[in-house]
């Protein structure tokens, strides 16, 4: 017999532990990266770079032209093999699940929360938020660390509890699923920094103090302040914002120089990064296109450092929340991103700020993820804030990961937590319960989200493989969409509730009989987006006739 909700709900999560990889880098060199670019930027880094250089009497390198910078995106989207944004967005609704009974939840359409204080008015002017998971791969022939690979695959002895955003594996698995270079730099032979984090602060906070002369740095002359001293100045005259330090610190080979030219920069740092050059694509179609704004959220910054320099050398004008700022800092960049005088076209904002307080979107009507949080409230929470804007045209978040990576863990934990309180608050008839109300809240959160296909089918997987599956194999999509046909024949047909009962005990078995069914090159999301009547005609009597063969078995 199939497992009931809360012993499924609740294994999932106790089973999803960490390995704790040997030797764990306490993200060092990362660490001190993220202090050399932020100390070199302010929260306004369009404007603080230009006027360092007026500074240095160096000249400012002339922006890129709108058709070459097009041009550009237009490369490396086909490199990246993602669509176009028209054709995603079509792919992403047509076959959502709508309910079509009330799920008790007040001020609520898809699982969207409008805020307590919005209007009636505003209510029925302002369509719901369009919420997209876009799932891209690594396309270049890159190196392979099963370790990181692995990481939620296989469980520690006494381990009970899934890492926490805080926790070092979770940094380091989710740099490098964001981008695999990271890997060069968490583990480098010779790191290419000595110092501390500790002695790595207080040098920056002395180089940056116009009354402390180089030379009564503490420690002047030694090796680490030498090291950190050297490459301030270079990234301090350098006009990529910083991004050359991933270029240097990337690449093995000493006698090849970083690309000074903005095109070549961006080239670099997008060509191996799908998510990076989707996050571009959306800032140029929403920013210059569409002349809008468009808030990008973060966790991680070194991840933060590289997404402000890109726009930056891209030419956008980017303001930036940092963890690292003072809670005054964090208000007064808010301040400005609030008014629209002020110029500011994106806005890099880590999640670990102030700017989870109040909202960004009130003028602002776009949003992206660049790097996924443990903790879906906090998701959710952004998601929420874009349904009370002020303008009237539709909200759309875009939530950014790359497939086969730690990326899928984060989603499946995130997905599972989710499930977990919506079995609490939404109201699905009563008949529907144990695995039946299972499939249909992964349904529902399936087309909140606009994912590729019902997530529920990770969490069988996992329960009967453990932690070594793969999440994209087509078995486990294929049964995904067969847990779609079967939500939607559940939610739009009341009339069969005594046949879907009958079929509890052995749902999941009926479930993987008729994936069986289905060669799989049939393609069975194409038939997610039938309507209910055509669906019940085709796939009831399909059900309906493996379920006899199971009893005369």
């Amino acid at each position: 017999m199939w497992m009931t909700t809360e012993s499924l709900f609740r294994n999932g999560l106790r089973n999803i532990a960490t390995i704790l990889i040997s030797n764990i880098h306490k993200l060092v060199s990362i660490r001190i990266n993220t202090l050399l670019l932020e100390s070199l930027t302010t929260t306004c880094p369009s404007e603080s770079l230009p006027q360092r250089l007026r500074d240095l009497s160096e000249l400012k390198v002339p922006p890129i032209s709108s058709n070459k910078l097009k041009a550009e995106l237009c490369f490396l989207s086909q490199h990246h093999m993602q669509s176009e944004f028209e054709s995603s967005m079509s792919t992403s609704t047509k076959d959502e699940t709508h309910v079509p009974l009330d799920l008790g939840i007040t001020d609520m359409k898809h699982l969207i929360k409008r805020p307590s204080n919005a209007s009636a008015n505003s209510e029925i002017n302002q369509p719901s938020p369009m919420i997209l998971v876009e799932e891209y791969r690594f396309q270049w022939d890159i190196p392979h660390y099963p370790e990181i690979d692995n990481l939620g695959h296989a469980q520690s002895p006494g381990h009970e509890n899934q890492p926490t955003s805080k926790s070092l594996e979770h940094r380091k698995a989710g740099l490098n699923s964001f981008d695999w270079r990271n890997k060069i730099l968490l583990e480098l032979e010779e790191p290419p920094f000595l110092a501390t984090v500790a002695t790595a602060k207080s040098i920056m906070k002395q180089l940056l103090d116009p009354e402390i002369e180089e030379h009564c740095i503490e420690g002047f002359g030694s090796s680490e302040v030498v090291q950190l001293v050297d490459t301030y100045k270079l990234l301090r005259d350098d006009q990529t914002c910083g991004l050359r330090l991933l270029y240097d610190q990337a690449i093995d080979e000493k006698n090849r120089h970083a690309p000074t030219d903005r095109i070549d920069c961006i080239r670099w740092v997008c060509y191996y990064n799908p998510i990076m050059t989707r996050a571009l694509e959306l800032a140029y179609k929403y920013c210059r296109d569409d002349k809008e704004r468009l808030v990008e959220y973060v966790e991680e910054p070194w991840i933060q450092c590289i997404a402000v320099a890109l726009f930056v050398v891209a030419g956008f004008n980017v303001g930036s929340i940092r963890s690292s700022d003072t809670g005054e800092e964090q208000f007064k960049i808010m301040d400005q991103w609030k008014n629209k005088a002020s110029g500011l076209e994106i806005l890099v904002a880590n999640v670990n700020t102030k700017v989870m307080d109040v909202n960004a979107h009130t003028d602002c009507t776009k949003g992206l993820l660049l790097n996924w949080t443990l903790e879906p409230a906090r998701m959710r929470k952004m998601i929420n804030n874009m349904g009370s804007t002020n303008q009237k045209k539709q909200s759309i978040f875009h939530m950014l990961k790359v497939a086969d990576t730690y990326h899928d863990f984060i989603e499946r934990v995130c997905c599972t937590k989710w499930a977990m309180q919506l079995s609490k608050d939404i109201k699905l008839p009563e008949w529907m319960t144990g695995v039946v109300h299972e499939i249909c809240i992964f349904e529902l959160i399936k087309s909140t989200w606009h994912q590729q296909f019902n997530r529920y089918a990770w969490v069988v997987a996992c329960d009967l493989k453990g932690h070594d599956f793969e999440y994209h194999d087509p078995e486990c999509r294929q049964l995904g969409h067969v847990f779609s046909i079967v939500a939607k024949l559940m939610l739009h047909h009341p009339e069969d509730k005594e046949f879907w009962v009958e079929s509890m005990p052995i749902i999941i078995e009926l479930c993987f009989h008729f994936k069986d069914a289905f060669d799989k090159s049939d393609g069975l999301e194409c038939w997610l987006s039938l309507t209910p009547e055509q669906m019940r005609k085709s796939f009831l009597p399909i059900f309906k006739g493996i379920k006899r063969r199971m009893g005369s078995a």
